[in-house]
């Protein structure tokens, strides 16, 4: 595993570590946004939202910080859990500034992982019993068939996906086979 992107789960940065000690582990920046908006009431939730929306897709890290400022300056008073909470998140998601826009799109968010789960549970929640683990595991591999199958019909490959893999071959250098990912 070269990337991991969870949500803020206590004790996963030291799980990662001591299994994957090369992986880098980011936290989801969707589950933080969320976390966030909790504390902040209905009606001022799109504006707070914009604004940290301007800290986590700066161009640079040095840009996010300053956007955090501003953030800070603005919503200090009003929401001193969400600038606390930011201000601790920052730095956790620095890594990510070290890559293009694309690979830095592709792994900030566990959303795609959790729509997979999504449309497994719709599946499997109406069977209170399967009659063996083979049976079990039968409906899981048609089902996950199923929506790689829509995902393939419905998209195209990334314009962008090989100038990602060498992007990943210059920051995993060591852990990639020298061909990984590249496509004759």
């Amino acid at each position: 595993m070269l990337i991991v992107c969870s949500d803020n789960l206590t004790g996963i940065d030291q799980a990662l570590a001591a299994s994957y000690p090369s992986t880098q582990h980011l936290p989801c920046i969707v589950h933080q946004i969320r976390s966030s908006l909790r504390h902040v009431p209905w009606a001022q939730r799109a504006a707070v939202a914009r604004a940290i929306k301007g800290i986590y897709q700066a161009p640079s890290y040095e840009s996010a910080e300053l956007a955090l400022a501003e953030f800070r300056q603005e919503y200090q008073s009003r929401y001193p859990a969400v600038v606390h909470q930011w201000e601790i998140f920052l730095p956790r998601i620095a890594v990510p500034w070290s890559y293009s826009p694309g690979l830095r799109r592709m792994v900030y968010t566990t959303n795609p992982q959790e729509n997979i789960n999504c449309q497994v549970r719709k599946v499997t929640k109406n069977r209170s019993q399967m009659p063996s683990i083979d049976s079990a595991m039968r409906l899981l591999t048609l089902v996950l068939r199923d929506i790689n199958e829509r995902s393939l019909s419905r998209d195209r490959a990334r314009p962008d996906w090989t100038g990602i893999v060498r992007e990943l071959h210059i920051h995993f250098a060591a852990a990639l086979p020298e061909q990984w990912g590249l496509r004759s």
